[in-house]
């Protein structure tokens, strides 16, 4: 987890996978929602469908989702998914 994240969720196993690539680089995804940040990981939790490593408010607030050890279901994409920060 970033040091700058302000809080944190967790996912545990849920809606990611074991990360099998080296992380090198961030994918951005957006919600188009104003919800706090805690509140789009909770969606995610409850839907079971998306994940995210972290979280941005837009006080901009960040929340830690899926651990960065694992590979979080955010672009529709595992290739993706498996080397980036979502």
């Amino acid at each position: 987890m970033s040091k700058l994240a302000k809080n944190s969720v967790d996912f545990g196993t849920e809606v990611s996978d074991e990360r099998k690539e080296k992380i090198t680089k961030i994918t951005i995804h957006h919600m188009a929602d104003v919800s706090d940040p805690v509140n789009c990981t909770k969606y995610h939790l409850r839907t079971k469908k998306a994940s995210a490593n972290y979280y941005i408010g837009t006080d901009g607030t960040i929340v830690s989702g899926v651990s960065e050890n694992r590979r979080p279901w955010g672009s529709s994409n595992s290739d993706n998914d498996q080397k980036a920060i979502i």
